[in-house]
């Protein structure tokens, strides 16, 4: 049944926000280190702290956020906590409320320092605040009876600090700053696809690096959907309107007798390979990794694929874990028809598990 209160809708809206964000304001790259100015972003909190000011999910990006200082070339500084409160409501109330919210991911944040056995001294700036905004300076401003998740937040801002200098683990293997991902086909579903590709270390001349690439196999897992442009233009009549086209697509339809066998002979003769051919896609990263660092990480893309006598395709990927987060793209030709179409295809989430 439809949610139909004003309650039950706000419900369903906030289930569809994400808890936790994070922003990269500034990166500063320098010989010996790398400093990027962070946000934290803890947001969808309790509306009116009830029944409490932070949820697990929260507390959990906090614990994460403490678990990064110290591992392997990273220090974290917390330079300042601030918390927001949506409009809704009085000003004095909604203002006490975003303090309450700031110092509670204050408190928490410093239970889990002293809890590490963390100098809170050196985890914290010398000029390290609480600031309480309430509804003054909102992210995303409302009409005042209107309740935006997105502004019952706390932000954390902090200095993340890359060491370069420090030497590598020699007992994870070699390592480098230099990559290239390729994905091979992924396996029949609408909506939940797996299968596998090669993760490739590069040589880059640096402490621990190999003297010749090293390849590893991965399997992966997705959850992705693709449209066909092409297809939903057809099922709104769309190509009635440009007749040459249609007749253009029509003779390259594989329902013809002798389009497929007509069109594979032509790639071969012209250059393309019968499969798919991708070069893959190279990405850096800020650390030195090794396969073990890249055991496991995530990955999102965005595609979009041509097909008329070949097959031409190109993906963004942005490929993020622990230890860095870095954008690549990969390009493909090949022979890959099914009927000529302009398809786009978008991963919100896939995993990667590499055999090391």
């Amino acid at each position: 049944m439809a949610a139909t209160t004003e309650v039950a809708i706000a419900g369903q809206r906030d289930e569809m926000v994400d808890k936790i964000d994070a922003e990269v304001d500034r990166k500063i790259i320098l010989d010996d280190r790398i400093l990027q100015h962070h946000r934290a972003i803890l947001q969808d909190l309790p509306f009116n702290g009830i029944p409490e000011l932070l949820s697990d999910e929260h507390r959990a990006a906090i614990d994460r956020l403490v678990e990064k200082h110290g591992r392997r070339n990273l220090s974290i500084k917390i330079k300042r906590i601030i918390g927001w409160a949506s409009a809704v409501g009085d000003v004095q109330s909604n203002q006490l409320l975003s303090e309450q919210r700031a110092q509670a991911v204050h408190q928490y944040l410093l239970g889990k320092v002293n809890e590490a056995g963390i100098d809170p001294d050196g985890f914290f700036t010398s000029g390290f605040s609480v600031i309480a905004k309430g509804e003054s300076e909102l992210p995303y401003p409302t009409n005042l009876a209107e309740d935006n998740p997105l502004n019952r937040r706390v932000e954390i801002i902090y200095l993340l600090t890359v060491d370069r200098s420090l030497p590598s683990d020699a007992a994870a293997g070699p390592t480098s700053t230099l990559w290239k991902i390729d994905f091979g086909p992924a396996g029949a579903g609408w909506f939940l696809q797996a299968g596998a590709g090669t993760l490739t270390m590069l040589p880059d001349g640096g402490p621990g690096s190999p003297t010749a690439p090293i390849t590893k196999n991965f399997t992966f897992e997705q959850l992705g959907f693709s449209i066909g442009i092409f297809e939903k233009l057809k099922k709104v009549q769309f190509l009635k309107k440009f007749p040459q086209l249609r007749r253009a697509l029509g003779l390259l339809s594989p329902n013809k007798r002798g389009n497929y066998p007509k069109t594979s002979a032509l790639l071969a003769n012209v250059g393309f390979s019968v499969d798919a051919i991708s070069e893959g896609g190279e990405f850096q990263t800020d650390l030195r990794l090794s396969f073990v660092d890249l055991q496991t990480f995530n990955y999102n893309t965005l595609s979009a694929s041509l097909s008329i006598l070949g097959k031409g395709e190109a993906t963004l990927l942005l490929l993020h874990s622990s230890y860095f987060f870095e954008p690549t793209v990969i390009l493909g030709i090949g022979q890959n028809i099914a009927v000529p179409d302009l398809e786009a295809g978008i991963v919100p989430m896939g995993f990667v598990q590499v055999d090391v």
